[in-house]
């Protein structure tokens, strides 16, 4: 990394990035016993470290326009890493291993598709980016319409959520396995191997191609995955120059509902038998949180939800967890893990 340095006069300094994360100097206290304590870090390069999938790098490469708009002396590299079964440490996101090994400056995630929540504690979110759409979309060859679906139409979808909450609003579905990444599916769309594909909003909008939705999917229908349609950046946790830097693009709303939505998740500890569902969002000074349990392999949905004050989304969670635990859906999945 690169680092600006202004010193007490307004005369700018440069100190190339050597072995250590600031540079020539190992600590934080070495480069402010330069000037009294008055350095002011500006980070020149910032190296953001994505998945290896089209739609992490697109959203990589949104993010580091938006910085270099923000401020044009800075530069951007957008560094994927490898897949996620080569994670050196079990349990642990290779994005977090690319922070704790210093070969990026900050993570960018979908919120919805980290395996753990929350972060461990070294690490912190400096930037919940503005939600995109959270619902999931339907496209079809034909441009058939849900509602016009024919009684067994064959679908694709790489959301086991969307799958069984699909297949309780309108039975009947053969669902085709579609490999690849987002790109390669559809392109299979169009190739004939399924009729329709059901993937997240968001997804769509990040590559620029959500004209080719049929139908954004109703929420009262497919409630989306906790935390879907936010991007957030993680940094470590004494990064405060990466915090500064991304503290423009930080969206309030999204931070709460992706939170909420990630914690409530968590706190539920349902099994892997179990798929949760989760949408929050804050309307007239009430923060709701709708959810859904279910078992993987199918059959019943149960939903709920609450609402209550924006300041205490804890008390949210905590009380809507109570609720799904007494109801025999969860109680049926927990069973089965005892069994096993």
């Amino acid at each position: 990394m690169r680092l600006r340095l202004t010193d007490p006069n307004g005369t700018l300094r440069s100190v190339c990035g050597g072995p250590g994360r600031w540079g020539g100097f190992q600590t934080r206290d070495a480069l402010e016993d330069i000037w009294g304590g008055e350095t002011k870090p500006v980070i020149e390069t910032l190296r953001i470290s994505v998945r290896n999938n089209a739609v992490s790098l697109r959203r990589g490469a949104w993010l580091a326009r938006a910085l270099e708009e923000s401020d044009p002396r800075a530069r951007m590299q957008v560094c994927p890493v490898a897949q996620e079964e080569h994670d050196i440490d079990a349990g642990e996101n290779l994005l977090w291993t690319a922070l704790r090994t210093d070969t990026a400056d900050c993570a960018l995630a979908d919120a919805s598709t980290l395996k753990k929540w929350p972060p461990p504690p070294w690490v912190r979110a400096v930037a919940f980016l503005a939600r995109m759409n959270p619902r999931f979309a339907l496209l079809h060859r034909s441009s058939v319409r849900f509602s016009d679906l024919p009684a067994a139409p064959r679908l694709s979808t790489s959301s086991g959520l969307a799958r069984v909450q699909f297949d309780n609003a309108k039975p009947g579905a053969e669902w085709v396995e579609l490999s690849g990444d987002l790109p390669t599916r559809l392109h299979k769309l169009h190739l004939g191997h399924a009729d329709g594909v059901i993937e997240p909003a968001s997804d769509l909008l990040t590559l620029g191609i959500a004209e080719d939705a049929i139908e954004f999917l109703s929420t009262d229908m497919l409630l989306p995955a906790p935390g879907q349609g936010v991007w957030v950046v993680f940094s470590l946790s004494d990064r405060t120059d990466v915090a500064q830097a991304l503290r423009g693009l930080d969206d309030r709303k999204a931070a709460i509902c992706a939170k909420t939505e990630r914690t409530f998740a968590a706190r539920l500890d349902a099994p892997a038998y179990c798929l949760v569902g989760a949408r929050a969002w804050v309307q007239t000074k009430r923060l709701t949180l709708d959810a859904c349990i279910m078992p993987a392999e199918g059959g019943v949905v149960q939903r709920l939800s609450i609402s209550g004050a924006p300041e205490q989304p804890e008390e949210l969670v905590a009380g809507l967890v109570d609720m799904f635990r007494q109801q025999s859906v969860f109680r049926q999945c927990r069973g089965k893990v005892d069994r096993g």
